[in-house]
């Protein structure tokens, strides 16, 4: 007897996609404090402004989350500056519908 299509396991190429989605989202969620950074620089943010230390520091910790996350969910390759890739530059596994 089949499961219903709710309980079935994901075939691989579901589970890519939705691993992919995964992975957009955190990437997309890491940018937050950087753009709520640049918006506190862009104010001045009180009169001392913000540390440059502190600018440095989540700019490296963005830069370093996205060099881990933003990759492939089937080869590993880095996915590239492009926000939303259809398919991997690498293995051109389709990565979204």
């Amino acid at each position: 007897m089949a499961l219903p299509e709710e309980h079935r396991p994901p075939t691989p190429p579901e589970r890519i996609r939705q691993e992919y989605a995964l992975r957009r989202r955190r990437q997309a969620a890491s940018g937050v404090p950087v753009v709520i950074l640049a918006i506190a620089v862009a104010l001045g943010s009180g009169g001392g402004g913000v540390p440059v230390l502190v600018v440095g520091t989540v700019i490296l910790a963005f830069f370093g989350f996205s060099l881990v996350n933003w990759r492939c969910p089937s080869c590993g390759a880095y996915l590239g500056q492009r926000l939303n890739p259809e398919r991997c530059p690498a293995c051109r596994v389709e990565l979204r519908d």
